[in-house]
């Protein structure tokens, strides 16, 4: 204040009057550092500055207008305190007091409508406008003290809207006024400095009218409407569900409805009032706030498989060659293309590994947390986002066709956009083959309520020798974490999910939920040389078999796998016990139609535990 005196003294532009009022108040806001409430004077002009510039009206940019084709404030770093279009009044009404531009004579408000997209209303920011509506400005250093006295924040409260703006001057553009609070933010403190004390009677009498005009509440009352109405129309295009690449709606569409009904019966009123249509508009606008959509994301314990949009291909657990260990897209769904999501990683099917960004993972190596968002390419399609190594962001992406892998990119780039399907039926992959027969070993996360193609088979180690024995069970499902051998007839059986805990009897397998990089007390499901059973798993994978990194027995997640009972013991030969009972090529099970006895000669109709003869040969049932 002291510098601007100096200044004005030399120059001799503003009165002596008005140069003492500056400084006295710039000394009693000195004087009163905790009177953060700052009332404006209605008897002055005032010009409003920063360090960025001086808030003014700029006809230059009167063509730069928003989408109900307001025209913004701006801001200027050649202030010319004697120009009406520099120069700042306030007017008072039942204690509220308003803000409006000495040339443009038009209040101060907060733009309704998106500046960059015309037509599109919103209510949480955007910029300062002229309006023919009154909007109630306070002066304040609000809560915050990195607002240093004299200075203020301004803020406006729309008469209209409800809603509460903060001034900001940019520092990024060369453009309007724009709303802004963030603290530190050297756009927000304004100094206030009186222009003149002088007042034109003219545009007090224009904006007094204004005051009391009740055109403005009635157009913003009408667009209100139009924009509701625009939005059912909008809603109603939305799949809603509870699926996957569906939506959930929260808020009642029948409310917002009622709503609009209510303002236009209070638009069409012959006795509205500012206060009626100023209530309208906030039930209005309360009304359509309270209805969204949004994409329903892949929750905690679902099987997912991901499409890319580009060009329809599935994401792969299989590695391509080149670029090493990278993830496949192909153009055949089957096992490798479907994950478990536990809420944070994922983890193949067929290769029970957890995938890490864009690679196909390694045994031991733990996965990075996935997130899912709608796409800001493709709305209603997802967007996949990971963080490797807790570093920045990256996205999910799917090269062209002709390069068949997985890559990172933005999340605008139109091959970071997927199909996500959660599967209720898995494709698995039957690792071994014995025959005509086909075997795995699994574990899962989740129960199967029913297994097509193949049979449940306990496990167990034979008392007489060094041998795994084998036999179906009753069991047509499988509960949770519960690690089982399936046999079957097919190389790729059908698991068919749903609620299931009956567990199998006199089982001796156990689960393996995540890969490990080195089993040292285990022995999984291989057939080195041609003998299947349950080897160590150096035998069965190799140094490297399954993406082990140093260690050398790397075992998959999502196995089942046997304890070591002997040291010492390599691998168990696996056998199919003796009492009959097979799996053919539909998953069913077949008794050998041959009459059974026991050892008194009598004839039995169904075997219990024991020792039997059929067949002329004895046989035992466990």
């Amino acid at each position: 204040a002291i510098k601007n005196a100096a200044s004005d003294i030399e120059g001799g532009v503003v009165d002596e009057k008005t140069i003492v009022e500056n400084l006295k108040a710039a000394i009693n806001n000195v004087k009163s550092p905790e009177n953060t409430i700052y009332t404006p004077r209605t008897d002055v002009y005032y010009t409003i500055t920063n360090a960025r510039g001086s808030m003014v009206y700029d006809p230059e940019h009167a063509e730069d207008v928003d989408g109900m084709g307001n025209e913004f404030l701006w801001f200027t770093n050649s202030l010319d305190k004697d120009n009406p279009y520099h120069q700042w009044g306030f007017i008072e009404e039942d204690g509220a007091y308003y803000m409006y531009n000495v040339g443009k004579k038009l209040f101060a408000g907060v733009t309704l409508s998106d500046p960059k997209a015309e037509g599109k209303y919103f209510y949480a920011n955007g910029a300062w406008m002229f309006s023919t509506a009154p909007a109630t400005v306070d002066l304040d250093a609000g809560t915050d003290d990195w607002v240093p006295t004299p200075n203020v924040r301004v803020t406006v409260t729309s008469a209209v809207t409800g809603g509460s703006y903060t001034m900001s001057i940019s520092t990024s553009y060369t453009g309007p006024v724009i709303t802004y609070d963030a603290k530190n933010d050297g756009g927000v403190p304004m100094t206030f400095a009186i222009a003149t004390t002088t007042q034109d009677e003219d545009v007090t009498a224009a904006i007094k009218d204004l005051l009391d005009n009740i055109a403005p509440y009635k157009e913003a009352l009408q667009a209100a409407i139009d924009r509701a109405k625009a939005y059912l129309e909008e809603l109603a295009t939305y799949p809603i569900g509870d699926g996957l690449n569906e939506y959930t709606m929260e808020g009642s569409i029948e409310d917002l409805q009622a709503a609009i009904a209510a303002a236009e019966a209070a638009l069409a009123d012959e006795g509205a009032t500012k206060e009626s249509l100023s209530a309208a508009f906030t039930a209005l606008n309360e009304a359509d706030e309270a209805v969204s959509v949004s994409l329903n994301m892949p929750q905690a314990g679902m099987w997912l498989r991901f499409t890319a949009v580009a060009h329809g291909t599935y994401l792969s657990a299989m590695p391509v060659e080149s670029p090493a260990n990278r993830m496949a897209f192909v153009d055949e769904p089957d096992g490798s293309t479907v994950f478990y999501f536990d809420g944070n990683t994922l983890t193949s099917l067929d290769r029970g590994l957890a995938v890490t960004g864009r690679d196909a993972g390694k045994a031991g190596v733990e996965g990075v947390n996935y997130w899912f968002e709608e796409s800001t390419h493709t709305p209603g399609k997802y967007s996949v986002r990971f963080n490797p190594d807790g570093g920045a962001n990256r996205y999910l992406y799917a090269h062209d066709a002709s390069k068949g892998y997985a890559d990172q990119n933005g999340a605008d780039a139109e091959n970071c956009v997927f199909i996500i399907e959660e599967m209720k039926e898995l494709p698995l992959t039957m690792t071994h083959q014995d025959g005509d027969k086909y075997f795995a070993a699994i574990s899962l996360p989740t129960s199967v309520a029913t297994v097509s193609g193949a049979r449940v088979q306990n496990v167990y180690m034979s008392d007489e020798s060094n041998q795994a024995i084998y036999e179906a069970t009753e069991n047509t499902g499988i509960p949770a974490n519960t690690g089982v051998l399936l046999m079957g007839g097919n190389a790729v059986v059908t698991l068919i999910l749903g609620d299931y805990d009956e567990a199998p009897d006199n089982n001796a397998l156990l689960p393996l939920e995540l890969s490990v990089a080195d089993m040292t007390d285990g022995l999984v499901l291989g057939d080195p040389e041609g003998v299947l059973g349950f080897w160590e798993p150096e035998i069965v994978y190799g140094t490297d078999g399954e993406g082990g990194e140093t260690e050398t027995r790397p075992v998959r997640g999502f196995t089942a796998w046997l304890p070591v009972v002997t040291a010492g013991t390599n691998g168990v030969e696996l056998v199919q016990s003796a009492n009959g009972i097979e799996a053919i090529d539909n998953g069913q099970s077949t008794i050998d139609n041959a009459p059974v006895y026991n050892l008194q000669g009598q004839k039995v109709k169904k075997a219990q535990k024991g020792v039997y003869i059929q067949n002329g040969k004895k046989m035992v049932v466990r």
